[in-house]
């Protein structure tokens, strides 16, 4: 690699030296540079061990055996030379397979792993699926790496990331890509049909994405796109997001979300839409370019799709702090005065029945003080009850 790739590889994703750990800049990395949301294609013999991916968990080789010694499950006390090195046998096991990696591989964009799922069929695999996580509700913590920051001799990497650790939890779903397969799919990803063993993950689709007429987003994708996000269930919300992101959209060029872009999805999509307001927290999503989305055009606009939910339910900027935050809940309760109302607004398929939020200043949780279960990750501040309005002169109080 010559100097001046390395430099710009060090400038865009704080690449560490070989002096520090490899977790001293892994908290940078993975919660600036590393989308909360990945996907992935596997099938029963992705890894030759149908026990790797199961609808229930990804793990690793290194993870497999339970009674196995020698490989920290905490990638924190490992040193990047180590991680380093873990990273090139995980490289390796796809052409000489040996059961050492602690990693698997991920992709941020939707339209490459729904490419590739289509190519496995084609090979006659069994048990084809597609997954998606949500790295922040995991059973466990899960470290993920982008793969030219981990390997920066690899900087055309780009379409992949690797976790250390164990997939499983509510926050991982995978679904039969039959179950996918079919006129729904083709109408919000056209491009589907192009995708050949010749070329696996789409490099040419991609690239000639932009040059072609965009497509507005309109009622029948938003529609057919939600029947296919159904069968992720929890997760119904972000996959809606992201596969409407799939064509060519009109953000894309001018690098933000309009209203009337978001129209039809707002109003047939409803709550199922609505962002989490802890997203807040999220610099990935919340601060343009932190996420590398070279010759990804489709990861850009899912990007900045929720981008644009969010200002659209919570306000542009206004809303990122927590005091702010709770100052909107408080708002939308007062107006309507239905406190589930209000918990739509705050997070994706929440359940809403707390009759208590507290919003902490370091826990990050909601707690019901009748069962004391969490129901809600948000941000920071206030203490908000469902009281009595009172009224006063000009209108309203609830607190």
């Amino acid at each position: 690699m010559d100097l001046k790739t390395r430099k710009a590889l060090e400038g865009k994703y704080q690449v560490p030296s070989s002096k520090t750990s490899g977790t001293d800049s892994y908290t940078y990395h993975n919660r600036r540079n590393v989308p909360q949301y990945l996907f992935r294609a596997w099938s029963h013999s992705s890894g030759g061990n149908e026990q790797l991916n199961t609808t229930t968990a990804v793990i690793p080789h290194a993870f497999l055996d339970k009674t196995r010694k020698g490989m920290d499950p905490n990638p924190y006390a490992l040193k990047l030379k180590k991680l380093r090195s873990l990273a090139r046998v995980h490289f390796l096991e796809k052409k000489y397979p040996y059961p050492q990696s602690p990693f698997s591989s991920w992709s941020a964009s939707l339209g490459l792993v729904l490419g590739y799922c289509k190519v496995k069929v084609d090979r006659g695999e069994r048990g084809v699926h597609a997954a998606v996580v949500d790295l922040r509700k995991l059973k466990q913590e899960v470290k993920v790496w982008h793969v030219p920051y981990l390997l920066p001799e690899r900087p055309n990497s780009t379409e992949e990331f690797l976790a250390y650790g164990v997939i499983e939890g509510p926050g991982y779903v995978a679904i039969r890509y039959r179950n996918l397969d079919g006129g729904s799919l083709r109408v919000v990803f056209p491009d589907i049909e192009r995708v050949t063993r010749c070329e696996p993950f789409g490099e040419s689709i991609r690239a000639q994405l932009t040059k072609r007429p965009v497509a507005p987003l309109m009622p029948l994708h938003v529609l057919e796109a939600r029947k296919l996000a159904r069968h992720f269930g929890p997760l119904e919300g972000i996959m809606l997001v992201v596969l409407l992101s799939l064509d060519h959209r009109p953000w894309l060029q001018r690098d933000i979300v309009r209203e009337p872009d978001l129209w039809d999805l707002m109003h047939i999509g409803s709550q199922s839409v609505t962002p989490s307001l802890a997203l807040s927290s999220e610099t990935w999503l919340m601060r343009t370019g932190m996420v590398n989305t070279h010759a990804f055009p489709d990861v850009k606009q899912w990007i900045l799709l929720l981008q644009g939910l969010w200002e659209r339910c919570y306000g542009r900027g206004g809303n990122r702090s927590g005091a702010t935050s709770a100052r909107q809940a408080m708002k939308l309760w007062t107006e309507r005065g239905d406190l589930a109302d209000v918990l739509s607004h705050l997070s994706i398929n929440q359940d809403a029945k707390a009759p208590t939020i507290v919003i902490g200043k370091r826990k990050r949780e909601v707690v019901d003080e009748g069962t004391k279960e969490g129901h809600l990750e948000t941000m920071k501040g206030l203490i908000v009850k469902p009281m009595k309005k009172v009224k006063l002169e000009g209108g309203y109080k609830g607190l």
